[in-house]
Order: structure tokens, then C-alpha cells, then sequence
């Protein structure tokens, strides 16, 4: 059990450089809050905590970049179009690793080292847009939305709550939290941190569960920490709408393969769609899903069960696999071995 609750105790690996970086002179960060938009601050920012060796340009503008820490972790950094075409993404990793080690997902092969500190996060948004520009993808003159979605889980990380004030410090653009909302203290305590933050934030913040299948027990089995029944998760539904001004419904993405169950009418009266909506995402498959016997699920099979989602009362959101990431592999977790494979 001790394992399972390591990462709810992790500390900085050079808290002492940490604190001399306090102590410093700040940066000429405006004591104004930024425009909603303005990312100008972020291209200014000079990353300390951070460095970039390499970049990986795919495409449908899909950008990615292994960043090295100080104590030598590499994480991936993305920035990517949305779906719409309209929205570059920010894609940042939040943790070395990640603690919930889904079945599904190839970052759980990289075991969980530690979360990263706020300000690496900062420095980890700050390089991926300043990266963009480099390349040629102007990120300030288009809008932006940062999406923790990838690497690590925002409710398993303690300095998730301060990395996102130090965000707002910087940039106020749209953001989108994603977790597989851990059973633990720590996850409810960041779960009201994120809450708070997003009643005075001025962008919208989008809240998304990942509940991966309408069955307790087989979603119970997918991860490797204990997970929030859906009594907790209604919970958390309720709040979120009782303390996040004009808050949007909390998302529940599935990444659905063959073998996931999936039956909206179990769902139905516990994770009302009052309070939720739900997102259908076929699974890019990884050699992980692989090796414990997952299968794609087809386009019919998604379009039906998002038919019989709207018919119990819910708002179904399209989710789908890019196209770079289905001809490379590309699912969080995949780039960072390729890397590794390739340093001396």
C-alpha cells in the first residue's frame, strides 16, 4: 500500500535552488493581471528549471518537445491545432510518469517518478509556445487554450493548485483539467483548490473526469491507485456547479476499446446529465493496451453508443484520434521511450 501513496509525499529535488530562485529578483511580470488572451508574458518568460534539446514536427501542425529537468527527467511538451481548427493547444506533462498507470495508456510503462513543481510547469507552457514560434506556428496571434490532458494526473500532483495561480500570473487563456480522479485527500483537496481558482479565473475552465467505462468495477481495474466511485463523482459534479460561476458541465470521456463496458442506463441516475456531459474517444492503440489484450473499437460501434448517450438525455461531445497520431503512435507516453531510445 506504501507504493500507492508515494506520490501523494513527493518533494522539489532541489527545494534549495527552489528557495534561492524565490529570494530573487522577480521578472517584469506586470502587477497588472495579463489581457484574456494575451500570451505575451509567456514569450517573455525565461525558463530556469527547464531546457529543450530537441522538437518533433508532424503533421496537421502537431508539435512535440522533449524537455529535459534538472535532475535530468525528460517529459514531453505538445502544441497542437484543435479539432477546430481555430485553437492551437498547449498540451503540457504535469508529472514524471504518471501514479494511475491506466491499462490503456503508454505512459503508464514509464512507471511514476515525481510531479513537477509549479514553476516547471510554468517553464514547461512557457517553451512549448516560445518552441511554436520558433517554428514557425505564431501561437500569440491565434487563441489558445492549455489542456492538461497528457502526461501525469492533475489531482495526484500537490503543486497542481499553485502551478495554475502562477499560470494566471501570465497568461489568461482557456484551460482544460483532466483526471481520472484519484480516491485519496489529496485529490479533494485539489479538486477544491481547482474549484476555487476557476470561481475568479477569467477564462473558462473545463473540467473533464476520465470514467473510461459505465462498469465500477472493470474502470476500478484499469488503474493502479483506487479510484473516486461514482457517488464522489457526482459529488464532484455538484460542486462544480454550485461554485464555479456559469460553469460548464463536468465532461466524462471514455477512451473506449472492444473490451470496455460501456451502458449508458447504468450511468444514468447516479451521473445525471444535468451535471455531465460525455466524451467518446476511440482508443490509438499502444503497445501497452497491446499487451493486456486491448482491441480498437470501430466507428459503428462508437456512433452507436453516442446515439444511445444522447437518447438518455446527454450532450455528447466528439472526441477523435488525429490523424498524425494514428499514423505515428503518437498517444501520450509513446514519443518519450522513442527519445529515450535515441540518447547516448
Amino acid at each position: 500500500m506504501t507504493g500507492k501513496r508515494e506520490y501523494m509525499k513527493q518533494e522539489s529535488p532541489w527545494a534549495e535552488q527552489e528557495a534561492e530562485l524565490d529570494q530573487a529578483p522577480k521578472s517584469s511580470l506586470s502587477s497588472q493581471a495579463p489581457q484574456k488572451g494575451d500570451i505575451s508574458s509567456l514569450l517573455e518568460h525565461k525558463p530556469t528549471l527547464l531546457r529543450s534539446s530537441a522538437a518533433f514536427l508532424f503533421n496537421d501542425s502537431v508539435l512535440k518537445y522533449p524537455l529535459h529537468t534538472l535532475d535530468d527527467r525528460v517529459v514531453v511538451g505538445t502544441s497542437c491545432l484543435g479539432y477546430s481548427e481555430k485553437t492551437y493547444l498547449v498540451v503540457p506533462a504535469i508529472q514524471v510518469g504518471c501514479p494511475v498507470q491506466c491499462n490503456f495508456c503508454q505512459v503508464g510503462d514509464q512507471g511514476y517518478e515525481r510531479s513537477l513543481t509549479a514553476k516547471e510547469i510554468v517553464d514547461e507552457i512557457a517553451l512549448i509556445v516560445q518552441k511554436s514560434h520558433q517554428y514557425g506556428y505564431p501561437l500569440a496571434q491565434t487563441r489558445v487554450k492549455i489542456s492538461f490532458v497528457a502526461d501525469g494526473d492533475p489531482l495526484t500532483n500537490p503543486n497542481f493548485g499553485q502551478a495554475l495561480e502562477q499560470i494566471a500570473e501570465r497568461a489568461v487563456v482557456p484551460m482544460k483539467v483532466s483526471t481520472a480522479y484519484p480516491d485519496t485527500p489529496l485529490a479533494e483537496r485539489l479538486f477544491d483548490e481547482i474549484c476555487s481558482f476557476s470561481a475568479t479565473y477569467g477564462d473558462t475552465v473545463q473540467f473533464q473526469i476520465s470514467l473510461n467505462s459505465t462498469d465500477a468495477e472493470y474502470r476500478a481495474r484499469i488503474a493502479k491507485i483506487p479510484l473516486a466511485d461514482y457517488r464522489k463523482i457526482r459529488e464532484a459534479g455538484e460542486k462544480w456547479q454550485s461554485d464555479v460561476p456559469h460553469a460548464r458541465k463536468v465532461n466524462l470521456t471514455f477512451t473506449l476499446t472492444q473490451e470496455t463496458p460501456c451502458t449508458p442506463e447504468d450511468i444514468k441516475d447516479i451521473l445525471t446529465p444535468d451535471l455531465f456531459a460525455i466524451r467518446l474517444r476511440d482508443w490509438a492503440p499502444t503497445e501497452r493496451g497491446l499487451r493486456y489484450g486491448l482491441h480498437r473499437i470501430g466507428p459503428e460501434k462508437l456512433k452507436e453508443l453516442a446515439d444511445r448517450f444522447v437518447s438518455e438525455g446527454y450532450n455528447v461531445i466528439p472526441g477523435r484520434t488525429g490523424n498524425t497520431e494514428r499514423m505515428f503512435i503518437l498517444s501520450a507516453g509513446q514519443l518519450t521511450g522513442m527519445y529515450q531510445s535515441l540518447l547516448r
